[in-house]
């Protein structure tokens, strides 16, 4: 092996080896206190931020994806987009907003895809971006709280529909019931 030969596969070594230090356990994301993201089976994409910037978007990546779909949909960006802004984007907004993450043109922003996206962010001084992610977080919180207190406010309202429904089929059928026993007699 000529030495043109070695330096080159050192060279392409040394590349893999930086590139995986960016690769992370997929089991780990929904562990916000996990800054040592050594592989197992499942890897994603770990961008190339310090450590406080990318536990905070750790915990926006698991504020969106609430459900655990593993991806976000244009309303997972309104929501960002409320959180960041404090108003309700457009649609036209937020699917802007995610077509500049969705690397593959799913339609859709897997979480390798959200890592990337926030990769931006080694750009902005540490101090502000801390700062404006929890920000974000918070007010994100607060959104899925709000969301969930509405849901259950449904849930309750479709709970005493159907009470008032079985109190009135109840009350039908004593009726039947009533009218067929005056006929028996």
């Amino acid at each position: 092996m000529d030495a043109e030969t070695v330096a080159s596969e050192a060279t392409e070594i040394e590349a893999n080896n930086n590139n995986n230090e960016h690769i992370i356990n997929k089991d780990n994301i929904n562990n916000d206190n996990n800054d040592d993201d050594e592989g197992e089976a499942q890897t994603f994409y770990r961008p190339d931020l310090p450590p406080a910037i990318y536990r905070l978007v750790k915990k926006l990546w698991n504020l969106l994806d609430k459900k655990g779909k593993g991806f976000l949909r244009v309303s997972d960006f309104i929501r960002l987009g409320t959180a960041m802004t404090e108003e309700k984007p457009t649609i036209a907004a937020a699917e802007m907003q995610l077509n500049q993450a969705n690397i593959s043109g799913s339609g859709r922003v897997d979480c390798d895809e959200w890592m990337g996206y926030c990769e931006r962010l080694k750009s902005m001084p540490q101090d502000l971006c801390e700062i404006q992610l929890t920000a974000f977080v918070a007010r994100l919180e607060k959104i899925n709280a709000k969301e969930l207190s509405d849901l259950t406010k449904i849930g309750k309202k479709g709970d005493m529909a159907e009470a008032r429904e079985e109190a009135a089929m109840e009350r039908e059928i004593a009726r039947m019931m009533q009218q067929a026993q005056g006929k028996k007699r």
